[in-house]
């Protein structure tokens, strides 16, 4: 789970921990064994939170344990407010801002890793899934852009989208 809190524009990550992988088996959970990263507040690291809840049950569960002593590891100034959620995939962090921008940043860092401008605010929260980043606009528009920052498509719905997608497949 990514604990962040944002002020002024500005995306301040304080603590990460680790988030379990779904198993095939309903209610399951598995996250491989990782060495510490202690810089970060983690005693794991590797499992991805690639939506809000942490996987499309939305259990909102990670395991591991916070670290004793936590700090602030890196902030990102972002051009506006950052009203969606940041999601963890394959040691990046994705997360968008109300200056229509995709960031995704590096997690160790908290450097910019890319960005995708957008057509409107990106209110929505993120999701992650099969190499493509989705999101809504507030404008209307949902997009797929790929992991490397790549529009691969984009759909109008007709109204504002605040609200993360999610997915799903037989046997998950």
């Amino acid at each position: 789970m990514l604990l962040a809190g944002v002020i002024a524009g500005a995306l301040a990550v304080i603590v990460v921990i680790t988030v379990p992988r779904l198993s095939r088996q309903p209610g399951l959970h598995e996250a491989p064994a990782v060495p510490a990263s202690p810089r970060l507040g983690l005693d794991q690291t590797g499992a991805d939170w690639p939506t809000t809840g942490g996987g499309p049950m939305h259990t909102g569960q990670a395991p591991g344990r916070l670290a004793a002593d936590m700090g602030l590891a890196w902030s990102f100034q972002t051009g506006g407010p950052v009203r969606s959620s940041p999601v963890i995939v394959s040691d990046l962090v994705y997360v968008g801002s109300a200056d229509a921008n995709l960031y995704a940043l590096d997690l160790a860092t908290g450097k910019l890793v890319w960005s995708y401008k957008a057509s409107d605010a990106i209110e929505a929260d993120i999701t992650v899934v099969d190499n493509k980043v989705l999101f809504g606009c507030g404008d209307g528009w949902f997009y797929a852009v790929s992991t490397r920052g790549q529009l691969l498509w984009r759909y109008r719905t007709g109204a504002q989208i605040t609200g993360a997608a999610n997915w799903y497949r037989a046997g998950d």
